[in-house]
């Protein structure tokens, strides 16, 4: 999981850094080396993530010695992560 938001983070530097680029070129100025930066996300659903693995290990207490499966009703749905960034630049 953390790997996905890392690759989530980057992508939000990159975004700000292309934001800044777009903002700066009508002044005619460019921007240099980013002197600030701040993570801010969504409020993390940690609770969902231990849920998930406590989830896991009662299914695996349930199974019969010898059973690879375990099969459940459960309804698993897609969850929505968001990281955002603030970045203050250098303008040059």
């Amino acid at each position: 999981m953390e790997e996905i938001r890392n690759a989530v983070r980057s992508k939000a530097v990159e975004n700000a850094g292309k934001k800044a680029v777009a903002f700066t070129k009508p002044l005619n100025q460019n921007i240099g080396p980013a002197i600030h930066i701040v993570d801010f996300a969504e409020p993390r659903n940690d609770l969902r993530a231990m849920n998930a693995s406590l989830l896991e290990v009662e299914l695996k207490r349930r199974m019969a010695p010898g059973q690879d499966t375990y099969e459940s009703n459960l309804d698993f749905r897609k969850i929505k992560i968001s990281e955002g960034v603030n970045i203050k630049f250098i303008l040059k």
